[in-house]
């Protein structure tokens, strides 16, 4: 579930709560994500910059594709997130392919935007939240 949240200082603020499951055919719920689904040109930035917090440390992904399809390739880099708010910045020279076409990030061809978290850097039964502030490029 994702709800959006206004601090006293105005700042607004992304609270994503989660439970993973075991794997199976029946239950696909063994990953979490925040999706943005729209066209992107990051081709003029470096990476992204934000800040994060969770309930208790843990590893999150933030994942781009591109293209369509057959042709979807999925790029991912992953953060560890501790209690305490702390700011990343994530170059998208350090984003690896996960899925289809080894091939350079297009970074004017990007489609969308995820921040998850799945069985392949947490337990199935695990549950909890990420806050996220501050998204921004660099």
């Amino acid at each position: 579930m994702i709800d959006y949240e206004t601090t006293e200082g105005g700042e607004k603020t992304a609270h994503f709560t989660f439970k993973l499951v075991k794997e199976s055919p029946g239950d696909q719920n063994f990953w979490s994500v925040m999706a943005l689904r729209q066209r992107f040109d990051f081709s003029g930035d470096e990476g992204f910059v934000f800040e994060a917090r969770s309930d208790k440390k843990r590893r999150f992904w933030v994942e781009l594709r591109t293209g369509e399809g057959e042709s979807e390739v999925w790029y991912r880099h992953s953060f560890l997130v501790e209690q305490e708010w702390k700011k990343f910045h994530i170059p998208f020279k350090k984003f690896r392919v996960i899925y289809g076409e080894k091939e350079s990030l297009k970074l004017s061809e990007v489609r969308s935007i995820f921040f998850s978290i799945n069985n392949a850097n947490a337990y199935p039964g695990t549950e909890g939240e990420i806050f996220l502030k501050n998204f921004g490029l660099y």
